[in-house]
């Protein structure tokens, strides 16, 4: 077998398709009449508005007959290279300075207005097609956005969810970022794409992450006017009900959310509000049952077995009980969830099994002791307790850096063992004293004349701060950082002499000193303080 490379240009294949839709627009004419027929006029009219650079009568002729490829090829591969020729004039539409962006808007909307027109055997083929073209068009957000919602409609009506569902949930949150959408735009596209992946039957992305998403939405509504609440009663009603349906969701952080709470006072959804916050709040069985026999139909609207949303009713009690308790009996975890004896260990287990509860059972004495449990709502008197406790942890911190500091230096001005930290200051003098028997100075008058300049029972550290960094006392910070520094100690007689180097564990640091510095350290300061 063997290949053949032809060489083509754009123009060649822009034309090929023209002239294909020209041939179909004539049917069975006769050729030698072309001049004059409505193919051979189509033909001449993109071969003219190309030579010309006009993209956007290109693609509206052919974006007028595009129906006409997908009910005339029969062969797919000659159907992608026509849609892919046709996007690719999108894209050069795009990349033309005399393109506006209105312009560039309304061409956008004619693709896809075309590509979505049916829903045909060829739906796999227009939604791929879409998808390029939502690619060709980056760098323009607004756009993309409007191509990205005409894809998600599509991939409903066409039931083709479960091909978008993957790259909606992987990318949505980056789209969102990226292109700083404002609020209302965040919550179409959220709101398109959960019903996108509500549709879908993959594990990967499916029910429980368009879930996800209508909580995202609907957090967006915090502060929002009456009429737009109202516009979202339904989807509101919608993520209690998948609440209560999915059996691995225990957590749900909008109880207290001005979307979700309309529906407290609803007539309609006002007994799925009230068994929600019976479910996240209370810590017995006993308060759902009377609840459910008070509004029968609250369960029915759930469409949830009344078995397994009783079942999850107690898991959730098990944990608003073991959260007011740091260690329960297992009498009181009978009574709360209306078990029998020999249940009670069974369902602690059950809990911890699927993580929401790590507990010590001492079968002996009948105990649960509560290690660690996680809130199952979290709203804005949980975020001011949080802030509080981690204000005082760090209030706590900061004493406790106060009081070692203090008692540092206490016990160094008494003379006590020297930390660590500042045996810096030996490993200094240990080099002032190497120095001085290099140039023959006797190491007594170095020692007092570096005590005298730096002090006895202060850390080089804290001299650093004081110079360098305006703190009181020494922190951590600079001991670690300052492990390179420069060190200037002025002289009795105006004379300077600088010191640079790298403290390290191995011994003192490594210093270059000139002549002048040698000869001003050996006959001003150490002849003048000795």
């Amino acid at each position: 077998m063997s290949l053949h490379f032809v060489e083509t240009y754009e123009e060649e294949s822009c034309l090929v398709i023209a002239r294909f839709i020209g041939d179909i627009l004539d049917g069975d004419k006769n050729r030698t009449a072309l001049a004059n027929t409505t193919g051979s006029a189509f033909f001449k009219n993109c071969e003219a508005a190309f030579a010309k650079g006009d993209f956007v009568t290109v693609l509206d002729n052919f974006v007028e007959h595009i129906n006409v490829l997908f009910t005339s090829l029969a062969d797919k591969g000659d159907l992608d290279s026509y849609l892919d020729i046709l996007i690719h004039v999108a894209q050069r539409l795009r990349d033309s300075e005399d393109t506006s962006q209105e312009q560039l808007l309304t061409a956008a909307k004619k693709v896809t207005a075309a590509l979505t027109k049916e829903t045909d055997k060829h739906a796999e083929k227009r939604l791929s097609a879409l998808t390029d073209l939502f690619n060709a068009l980056n760098g323009e957000p607004k756009i993309q956005l409007q191509v990205l919602l005409a894809i998600t409609d599509y991939a409903k009506s066409s039931s083709l969810a479960g091909l978008l569902a993957l790259a909606l949930k992987t990318h949505l949150e980056s789209w969102i970022k990226d292109w700083q959408l404002t609020v209302p735009e965040q919550r179409t596209l959220y709101m398109a794409a959960a019903e996108v992946l509500r549709l879908s039957k993959k594990k990967k992305a499916g029910p429980v992450d368009a879930y996800r998403l209508v909580v995202k939405a609907l957090a967006t509504y915090q502060g929002a006017s009456a009429a737009e609440l109202h516009s979202v009663r339904s989807k509101a009603a919608e993520a209690i009900t998948d609440f209560i349906r999915f059996p691995d969701l225990y957590q749900f952080d909008l109880l207290e959310a001005d979307a979700v709470k309309q529906l407290q006072k609803d007539p309609e959804y006002g007994p799925l509000y009230q068994l929600l916050s019976m479910m996240l709040t209370s810590a017995s069985i006993k308060e759902y049952d009377a609840l459910v026999k008070r509004h029968p139909e609250v369960l029915e609207s759930t469409k949830v077995p009344a078995e397994d949303t009783r079942a999850k009713a107690r898991v959730l009690a098990l944990l608003s009980l073991a959260s007011q308790h740091n260690e329960l009996g297992f009498a009181a975890i009978k009574e709360a969830l209306a078990l029998e004896d020999d249940e009670v260990e069974a369902w602690i287990i059950k809990a911890s099994g699927k993580k929401l509860l790590e507990a010590r059972i001492d079968q002996l004495r009948g105990r649960v002791a509560v290690t660690r449990i996680p809130q199952r709502t979290f709203t804005q008197a949980h975020w001011r307790d949080l802030t509080a406790q981690l204000g005082a942890w760090k209030e706590n911190v900061w004493t406790m850096k106060d009081i070692i500091s203090s008692q540092t230096y206490t016990g160094l001005s008494r003379g006590l063992p020297a930390p660590k930290v500042v045996h810096a200051e030996r490993r200094l003098l240990d080099w002032w004293i190497r120095q001085a028997r290099k140039h023959g100075v006797k190491p007594s008058r170095i020692v007092s004349w570096v005590r005298r300049k730096l002090g006895t029972s202060i850390c080089i550290y804290r001299r650093l701060c004081d110079g360098t960094l305006g703190c009181a006392t020494p922190c951590l910070l600079c001991q670690r950082e300052l492990l390179r520094f420069d060190l200037r100690v002025h002289c009795s007689q105006g004379a300077a002499l600088w010191f640079s180097g790298r403290m390290s564990d191995a011994g003192a640091p490594k210093s270059q000193l000139t002549g002048m510095q040698r000869r001003s350290f050996r006959k001003h300061d150490l002849k003048q303080d000795s």
